[in-house]
């Protein structure tokens, strides 16, 4: 009796530990494998982060440059005359919103001319350059990037181009002042959410010139002390760092830094331009983690609950099959040995009588299976070998799983796309191995829910425009198909996944859009300096009057300009809207006093035509908005325009602002020729004209309402149109009231309602 009590005491602890160690040792291997795991896609999100703000601040400063190459092409064939440079800078510092001040400096350093966006410059003005390091790093090294300084509480920073002659002799140089708080819209970009932290910008000193919060960079705070920003300054060659630091609370932190380097140029023959910044960007430990916290203390609460009902079942077990389990023990040994046919009588009268039988009615099924299995196995590896071939033959990266997302296919397109061989990645877990990403959050392939009701022909998952990362962090952006087989679990298939690549799609694409701003931009320059000289012809300049019959010639060849002028202009914002490179400086303004200026500016146009033109107000008072002036004068020009062009002489259009709410409301209302019902639904779209416009008015390019849509969105606000063919057509856009921020001072708001 007490060695059957100790034969169940071995029993119990026996089957406790069969159940608890597996248990533990599994859940502690995926708690720090998953730790491990966010840990690395933490690093990899904010390195992201800090990459993507570095290129944009780089694509930003690239841009300026472009704007102050025309001046240095004129300056080449113009190089003694002030007028035209003076002409030239001041037509390219108010047409480029990110421009403060423009320089123009000879060869000796001694500055030709000067426009500043703010100030009249005269000509005692005029400064000299020659003993500047601005000066000679252009005469060096053709550009040059300076540091930011504060002027009237504000950042800027300059930079520069020198002019060369086709014999590499320099000419002189051109100098812009540039607003730095551009660098702070960006980092507010990407610092919209705290499940990513946030970003920064700092020199090479350690000071931040770039916050979410502002006043540290007001204050000009210096963390070249502190976690990251001391290790991305003592880095060699200013390389880009990444882990785990202390932020200036004494916080855990994960971030990542990345230098700002501006390429000019394509590939080997490019350009690089160091500047004196880079960008931080770093997240919370504790925010970064938290998924990880909260799944160790599920964990722990399961392990719990999994040990106490371990512990009763393995007493309970030990104490029912204490006396057959050597019989029983027998009876395995016998199966294990194959002897099937093999069987001992129990009569337990219990659970283990019944185990028993069933064992020996399994050993009669199964030696009948096993035959079975044996033919349907070889079957199964002729439609499996003829299935690898047919997989290798198609195009696309085609991986397929087995049911527990173990990679069993892997063809030569899915090597060549990955990085990984075949041989390393056969039976390994497919989401180990394929990583994809849309936007911020990753797609893990077997989370995939396979609803056989949902299905469409096999597949569970279609998405296009992913990002795939590959080994060693190769990039590949790839259209995504995960689907399935009827009788997957027969022959152990879980997913079929098929990535197509759209790498060169995506870079033919961004080819043609740069190919394209690149010629509107060498288009734009030659028109303008051709409009100024048919002004000035206009104008009785240097070759005299002219006669009225050339004057009415003059007026139609600067109509002409004018139209290709806007028409590029346009295709140059579509570019912009679409790069994500459309920027907006939003001030406080009152939307009314612009509505008005634009409804004055138009009614000449529409008493030509012969139209009724009324302007109506609705409220009594307006409050302020937050707009950008230029843009919104864009989209009020585009509607009235629209209205005057597409209504018939006699006709009448009307032009109405009234408060609603949190919202002002402008409408233009018309009796024009209408849109057509069909059309409706493509109205904002980019290109397009309907047939009764086409026939109305054939000149036009359908890209207006796709421009006013996409800066109406960007102020937060909404556009409608209502219309009915032979009718008319209604346009009406909201835009939200500005709120002041909470420190604003009382006095410096107070009285600005109109």
């Amino acid at each position: 009796m007490q060695t059957k009590r100790v034969l169940r005491k071995k029993l119990a602890l026996l089957f406790l530990g069969i159940a608890i160690v597996p248990f533990l040792l599994a859940t502690t291997q995926a708690l720090v494998k998953f730790q491990n795991s966010q840990r690395e896609s933490i690093i990899l999100q904010e390195r992201r982060i800090a990459s993507d703000a570095a290129k944009e601040i780089a694509s930003f400063i690239r841009l300026q440059f472009a704007g102050i190459e025309s001046i240095d092409e004129f300056q080449q064939h113009f190089p003694e005359n002030e007028q035209f440079h003076q002409a030239l800078i001041e037509h390219t510092l108010f047409s480029r919103g990110d421009f403060f001040e423009l320089s123009v400096v000879s060869r000796e350093g001694k500055e030709l001319v000067r426009a500043h966006r703010i100030k009249v410059i005269a000509h005692s003005d005029l400064r000299d350059w020659s003993n500047s390091k601005e000066f000679h790093t252009v005469r060096k090294d053709r550009r040059y990037i300076g540091p930011i300084f504060w002027e009237n509480n504000k950042p800027f920073f300059i930079i520069g181009e020198g002019t060369f002659s086709s014999k590499n002799e320099f000419l002189g140089a051109v100098f812009a002042q540039l607003d730095a708080r551009v660098m702070q819209s960006i980092v507010r970009g990407l610092s919209v959410s705290e499940e990513f932290g946030q970003a920064s910008i700092f020199d090479r000193n350690g000071t931040v010139i770039a916050n979410q919060d502002f006043s540290k960079v007001a204050l000009k705070e210096n963390f070249s002390h502190v976690g990251i920003v001391a290790e991305a300054l003592k880095s060699e060659e200013r390389r880009a760092v990444a882990g785990i630091f202390k932020n200036e609370q004494g916080e855990e932190v994960i971030g990542a830094s990345e230098p700002i380097r501006v390429l000019f140029g394509d590939g080997s023959s490019g350009v690089t331009l160091d500047t004196a910044w880079f960008v931080v960007a770093e997240i919370p430990s504790y925010i970064a983690l938290a998924s990880v916290r909260d799944s160790t203390i599920f964990s722990l609460v399961i392990l719990m609950a999994v040990l106490f009902a371990a512990i009763i079942a393995a007493l309970i077990l030990a104490r029912r099959m204490v006396k057959p389990i050597e019989q029983l023990r027998q009876v395995i040994q016998e199966f294990r040995d194959g002897h099937l046919e093999y069987k001992i009588s129990l009569k337990t009268g219990d659970e283990i009588e019944d185990l028993a039988t069933s064992f020996y009615t399994m050993a009669d099924e199964l030696r009948v299976s096993i035959k079975t299995i044996t033919e349907d196995k070889q079957i199964i590896e002729a439609e499996k070998h003829q299935l690898e071939r047919i997989i290798s033959g198609i195009t696309d990266a085609v991986i397929v799983t087995d049911i527990e997302g173990k990679i069993i296919i892997f063809n030569k397109i899915a090597e060549a796309l990955t990085g990984y061989a075949m041989r390393d990645v056969m039976q390994m877990p497919v989401d180990e191995i394929v990583s994809i990403w849309q936007e911020n959050s990753r797609l893990k392939i077997m989370a995939v829910y396979a609803d056989r009701s949902r299905l469409s022909n096999g597949i569970l998952l279609q998405r296009d425009d992913l990002l795939l990362l590959g080994k060693e962090g190769r990039e590949a952006h790839v259209n995504l198909v995960i689907g399935t087989i009827e009788d997957g679990k027969q022959v152990n298939v879980g997913r079929i996944i098929t990535l197509h690549d759209t790498s060169r799609e995506r870079y033919l694409e961004q080819l043609k859009i740069e190919f394209i701003s690149l010629v509107a931009h060498q288009f734009r320059t030659p028109l303008a300096i051709i409009k100024w000289g048919l002004d000035d012809l206009i104008e009785g300049g240097r070759f005299g009057k002219v006669s009225a019959e050339q004057r009415k010639f003059i007026e139609q060849l600067t109509m002409s300009g004018d139209h290709l002028i806007r028409l590029i202009t346009d295709i140059l914002d579509v570019i912009h809207i679409e790069a994500g490179q459309f920027g907006l400086q939003y001030v406080p303004h009152s939307l009314k006093d612009l509505v008005e200026e634009v409804y004055n500016d138009a009614k000449d146009l529409a008493e030509k035509k012969g139209l009724e033109f009324v302007y109506k107000c609705l409220s009594p008072q307006f409050p302020l908005v937050s707009i950008d002036p230029s843009r919104m004068r864009l989209v009020l020009q585009n509607l009235l325009e629209n209205a005057i062009k597409y209504t018939p002489k006699g006709g009448k259009v009307l032009l109405t602002i009234s408060l609603k709410g949190s919202q002002i409301e402008v409408i233009v209302k018309d009796n024009g020729i209408g849109i057509a019902k069909e059309y409706g639904g493509r109205v904002f779209e980019k290109f397009f004209r309907s047939p009764q416009a086409v026939r109305f008015q054939p000149g036009g390019t359908g890209l207006g309402l796709f421009i006013t849509r996409n800066i109406i969105a960007m102020h937060g606000g909404k556009i409608w149109f209502y219309s009915e063919e032979g009718k008319g057509a209604t346009f009406g856009f909201t835009v939200p009231v500005y709120i002041p921020p909470k420190d604003a001072t009382v006095g410096a708001l107070k009285g600005k309602t109109q």
